[in-house]
């Protein structure tokens, strides 16, 4: 019944019905905690959720509030690491990038990067993740030649695992371009905004 009421909020989430979503989002963590305890591992995914519509709607203290919960959950389980784990900090780092606390949002997006290596490999399309948030980030504070590295290894990364259009390399190659920019690298900013372009085009 959590999970229905889990993906019920996700629905009215998507459908723009924020305050419906946080009620549902609540409501499975409650149900979850009363019948199988604070600590079972699925709560980590509702307050995951849950700290992401806080962090949408600019709710930085809530959103900070639901992570760390989930974090909680996940340390509480005394067992190897998981991507669960990885996605939490990644969710922190995104967080603390989004409040201007760039050296809290890199360590925390480097402690992400190496639980994702460790439990899924270097190359899987979702370890690409935490980097590409982390390129974005070292480009808007001028360290460029970390951003396009890598920038460039996650477009290597999903342009095997996802294919050259996906959706997911356009913020990257935007990313890419604004990095080139910068640096006088007109033709290659050019080169990869137009890529961008494409990915838009084709998924209007």
């Amino acid at each position: 019944m959590a999970l229905c009421y889990n993906n019920l909020a996700e629905i009215r989430r998507m459908q723009g019905r924020y305050d419906q979503a946080e009620e549902l989002y609540i409501r499975a963590i409650d149900l979850k905690e009363k019948l199988q305890g604070g600590a079972h591992p699925e709560m980590s995914l509702y307050l995951n959720n849950l700290g992401d519509l806080y962090r949408s709607r600019q709710k930085y203290v809530e959103a900070e509030n639901a992570y760390r919960r989930a974090l909680e959950v996940e340390e509480s389980q005394g067992h190897r690491e998981s991507p669960s784990l990885g996605s939490t900090y990644m969710n922190l780092g995104r967080l603390a990038s989004i409040q201007g606390f760039h050296e809290r949002s890199e360590a925390y997006f480097l402690r992400s990067i190496a639980i994702f290596e460790r439990t899924l490999g270097p190359d899987h399309p979702d370890t690409a993740e935490p980097l590409s948030l982390l390129a974005e980030m070292y480009q808007s504070l001028g360290r460029y030649g970390e951003a396009e590295a890598l920038g460039l290894r996650v477009l290597a990364v999903w342009r095997k695992a996802l294919g050259p259009q996906h959706r997911r390399l356009r913020d990257l190659l935007q990313t890419l371009s604004k990095v080139c920019f910068a640096q006088n690298r007109a033709a290659e900013g050019e080169a990869y905004l137009k890529q961008a372009l494409e990915i838009d085009g084709r998924q209007g």
